[in-house]
Order: structure tokens, then C-alpha cells, then sequence
């Protein structure tokens, strides 16, 4: 502390360096609730080792250790983009469902132009400007339909029609 300190500078910083701890606890305590509902809702729980988790149905151990344990190496890297881009829409102040909406159509975007580069890349002999399009039709291999809409946040899920049951006896 320096010598020319007075006594209420040095309370008012205790008093600020308090709140800031206070406030990062928080913080930390809110991110860990919302990385257990995540768990809950994505079933992490069922591959947890914790008999709490087993018990409950539910994360309930350590929301750190899950995430670097259980989450990363269990979930696809497009659903954390997607996510990602979802919580980066509400913290910027959008709405769920704006931000839902807003990283849909971005990883749409992504998707289109990773295709254009793949078609770029197996098909070099068609003119650029045929679009993607005039290069899958002039492609020697067939287009493939593309994945049915699923709902609101699955979009690239492919629905497949139901068929009949047909039960044994």
C-alpha cells in the first residue's frame, strides 16, 4: 500500500474489490446452472460416472469438469457452433427466438458456402459463374435431395416419413 494512502481510499477499494469477487461468483454460480440445464436437456447425465446424476436424472456434479469430460468429446461440433452463435445473439441482447433465428440463418450460410467450396473443389473443369446449381446439374454425379425441415432450432435434421407398423405376434 502506498505511504500517502488515506484510510477511506483504502476502504473504498477493499469495498470495490468485494463487489467485483462478489459479482464474479455470481457470474460463475448463474453459468453453472445454465451449463446443468444444458446437460439435463442434451442427456449428458446418462453417460456421467456420478451416482447423483444417475439417480436424478439430471446434471448435478461439477458443470467444469462435465463440460471438459463429457461435453466436448459427446457433442458435434455444428450443435456448439449453433449454440454458440445462439448465446452470442442473447448476450448482444436479441431475444431466444431472434437469436435461434439469427444462427440458423448463419449457419445456412455456412453450410452454402462450404458446399460451393467442395463443388470447387471436385468439380475444377465447370465455369465458375455456372452457380451451384448449373454445376450440379452438369456434375457426373447425381444431386441429392436435400433434408426436410424438422422444426424450429433443427434445421438440417433429416425427417424421414413413418411407416407403417406392422407388430408380430
Amino acid at each position: 500500500m502506498p505511504r500517502n494512502a488515506k484510510p477511506e481510499d483504502d476502504a473504498a477499494l477493499k469495498a470495490r474489490q468485494a463487489e467485483w469477487q462478489r459479482q464474479r461468483e455470481e457470474d460463475a454460480r448463474a453459468l453453472s446452472g445454465t451449463r446443468r440445464k444444458l446437460y439435463t436437456a442434451f442427456g449428458i447425465w446418462k453417460v456421467c460416472p456420478a451416482k447423483l446424476c444417475q439417480r436424478q436424472r439430471a446434471c448435478r456434479g461439477d458443470a467444469e469438469r462435465c463440460m471438459i469430460e463429457r461435453w466436448h468429446p459427446l457433442a458435434p461440433p455444428d450443435l456448439k457452433a449453433f449454440l454458440g452463435k445462439v448465446f452470442d445473439g442473447v448476450r448482444d441482447g436479441l431475444e431466444w427466438q431472434e437469436a435461434i433465428a439469427a444462427a440458423e440463418a448463419s449457419m445456412a450460410e455456412h453450410l452454402r458456402r462450404e458446399q460451393e467450396a467442395a463443388v470447387d473443389r471436385l468439380d475444377p473443369l465447370i465455369p465458375a459463374d455456372a452457380g451451384i446449381q448449373g454445376r450440379a446439374a452438369t456434375s457426373r454425379h447425381p444431386q441429392q435431395p436435400g433434408p426436410a425441415q424438422a422444426g424450429p432450432g433443427m434445421s438440417g435434421a433429416t425427417v424421414h416419413p413413418r411407416a407403417p407398423r406392422i407388430r408380430g405376434l
